[in-house]
């Protein structure tokens, strides 16, 4: 064998060391004889006849690893994780995600996960408040150290501090397909109304880093917000802070729709109600009417079609306001003021002039015989006076077959913000007007 041989082992390059070269260092080798058997051999090392350093795997097997460099490590990007796609239990018209923030906020979001929205999550300060959040353990984010005492400023402060793991929530939560982020908190406390602004701009980042909106489209993220009542007069600083933040957001695209809940009328809409199921009863009315409109856009119809895309235009219009009111009375004047008056018994905020909503739709639902009783003149009629009020907004409509009394259900977009009830939170908070 001569002593420059080369052979590729191990997928490498390696040269073979003669018999009397393989042990060059002062070390006990023990190998194979050409005829089989084993040999020990001691040797010095011979300094003018130097060789490459071996390993001991080298030695074993007579190869020179005359190839192999000694590299530094270098840190090389780690492989991208494989994110789980995130289903809800139900189709409908747009794949909701929902995070909330808060003890209002996760309140809320808890009813859209006991409906079937699984792509729901929610963060807090308070890991009492976070604890009693219907949702899956890694679901929830713990990002503070026992509250915020109703200061904004440390709710504000918690969630800059954790954004990089309330990112990471939501892409865990979420999964990578979705059409929309809604952002849900409650105004009166200091983790919601301190935190949905960070959480919002989060939001955009998600959805661009997924690219599930083209550059110039509407955002994809909108906001739930939810007012003290007027006895909370503590907390009415914050909810002026917050909506004023609210309106800066909605002024440069950030969110969209804008949903503004008012505790203040839960008393009217509920007045039978109990400590134990007070917030059940208005949250459930706020969700299961927002699920709804999701489920019957979109949905299959002989009559007249509530369709995607009509939707999708509402909740891009800005503020929203939405109600539903049982019909009885099915002559013109009659059906045209149920379609009308749903929207003030509703826990939404009141004060919105729909005067000056940019879009509406107004989806009728009943037995087959509850609709085919209703002349047609009568329906045309409910719906142009609905746009007439609307300030000549077009109104989109739908009828629907359902097991339920005949129903309206009608949704605005486009709304200015609700001054009147502004004007009263501000002055319960001390100041003279919401202008001031």
């Amino acid at each position: 064998m001569g002593i420059n041989e080369y052979r590729l082992r191990g997928g490498r390059l390696r040269r073979i060391l003669p018999p009397g070269r393989r042990n060059h260092s002062r070390v006990e080798y023990t190998g194979q004889s050409e005829k089989g058997g084993k040999m020990s051999a001691e040797s010095t090392t011979n300094p003018s006849d130097e060789v490459p350093q071996v390993n001991d795997n080298a030695q074993e097997s007579g190869i020179d690893d005359a190839f192999s460099f000694d590299l530094p490590d270098i840190p090389l990007p780690e492989p991208e994780a494989v994110v789980q796609t995130v289903n809800d239990s139900f189709n409908a018209a747009v794949k909701f995600s929902f995070i909330g923030s808060g003890q209002g906020g996760g309140r809320l979001v808890s009813e859209f996960y006991k409906l079937g929205y699984k792509r729901t999550c929610a963060i807090n300060t308070s890991i009492q408040d976070l604890n009693g959040t219907e949702l899956m353990e890694n679901q929830k984010l713990f990002i503070g150290v026992g509250g915020t005492g109703k200061n904004r400023r440390i709710g504000e402060a918690q969630v800059k501090q954790h954004s990089e793991e309330v990112m990471e929530l939501m892409r865990r939560s979420f999964g990578p397909q979705f059409d929309r982020i809604m952002v849900v908190a409650s105004v009166g406390g200091g983790t919601g109304s301190g935190s949905f602004e960070t959480i919002v701009k989060l939001s955009n980042e998600l959805v661009e880093s997924l690219r599930l909106k083209k550059v110039g489209d509407p955002t994809r993220v909108g906001l739930m917000l939810v007012l003290p009542s007027d006895s909370e007069r503590d907390r009415m600083s914050n909810a002026v802070e917050a909506i004023r933040t609210a309106e800066s957001l909605l002024a440069a695209g950030l969110v969209s729709p804008l949903v503004i809940v008012d505790n203040e009328r839960i008393g009217s809409m509920y007045p039978s109600a109990t400590v134990g199921n007070v917030w059940s009863k208005a949250n459930q009315s706020i969700v299961t009417l927002w699920h709804l409109f999701n489920l019957l856009a979109g949905a299959p119809t002989k009559h007249v079609t509530f369709d995607v895309e009509e939707y999708r235009s509402i909740l891009s219009s800005g503020i929203v306001i939405y109600g539903a009111m049982q019909i009885t009375d099915v002559t013109k004047d009659g059906m045209s003021k149920a379609i009308r008056e749903n929207l003030k018994k509703t826990v939404l905020c009141g004060g919105l002039d729909i005067a000056t909503a940019k879009s509406a739709a107004c989806v009728i639902c009943g037995e087959s015989s509850s609709l085919e009783a209703i002349p047609w003149e009568v329906i045309e009629h409910s719906y142009e006076m609905l746009g007439r009020v609307a300030g000549g907004a077009v109104v989109h409509r739908g009828i629907y077959a359902a097991k339920r009394p005949l129903s309206a259900y009608t949704i605005l977009g486009g709304l200015s913000l609700p001054k009147p009830r502004l004007d009263e939170i501000a002055r319960l908070a001390g100041r003279r007007d919401w202008d001031e």
